[in-house]
C-alpha cells in the first residue's frame, strides 16, 4: 500500500510512503516512518513534519480492521483507495465515517457507528493478524448489513 499526502488543488503528491499497517487512534494516524511519525487532524488539515495538508490517500488495497490491537473483531472487505479529505473518511469513493474533534472519535456515516481506534492494513497482513473463524465480516458503507449480535447470557 502506499500513503500519499496531497496538497490542495495539486495532482502529485507532496510525500508518499510505502506502508502494510497504518494505526488510526482518533485524530492521529502513525504506521509511516518507521511508525515513530504521526499526522494529526486541525480543523485545517492533516499535519505532519510541520505541513499541513488537506488529503491523505491510501492506495494499493488494504482492508479496515476494528477492535483493539489484541481483539480484533470486524474486518472489512478489500478497498483500493482510501480518502482522507479534512475530517471525513471515503473508501473507494464512497463516504463511510466523519470526525468529530470534540469526542475524539469517527462517526459512521452510513452504519451507526463510533470508533476511537482501528486500522487500515494490507490482505497479507490482515490475514497473519486475525483468527477467521472470530473475526465478522464489516463493511461500513453496506448499513443494510447488520453484523449477527451473540446473545448475552
Amino acid at each position: 500500500m502506499k500513503l500519499s499526502f496531497f496538497h490542495e488543488r495539486k495532482a502529485e503528491p507532496a510525500l508518499s510512503f510505502g506502508v502494510s499497517d497504518l494505526h488510526i487512534l482518533g485524530g492521529e494516524i502513525s504506521g509511516f516512518m518507521s511508525s515513530r511519525s504521526t499526522a494529526r487532524y486541525t480543523e485545517m488539515g492533516w499535519h505532519y513534519a510541520g505541513h499541513c495538508y488537506a488529503a491523505l490517500v491510501v492506495t494499493g488495497g488494504g482492508c479496515l480492521l476494528f477492535g483493539t490491537r489484541h481483539a480484533l473483531t470486524f474486518m472489512s472487505d478489500r478497498i483500493e483507495h482510501f480518502y482522507l479529505l479534512g475530517a471525513s473518511l471515503s473508501a473507494n469513493g464512497l463516504a463511510v465515517a466523519k470526525f468529530d474533534p470534540q469526542s475524539n472519535l469517527w462517526r459512521g456515516i452510513e452504519r451507526p457507528m463510533w470508533c476511537h481506534s482501528w486500522r487500515i492494513v494490507s490482505p497479507a497482513c490482515a490475514s497473519q493478524m486475525i483468527v477467521a473463524e472470530h473475526i465478522v465480516r464489516l463493511n461500513p458503507w453496506e448499513a443494510d448489513k447488520v453484523p449477527p449480535v451473540e446473545a448475552v447470557a
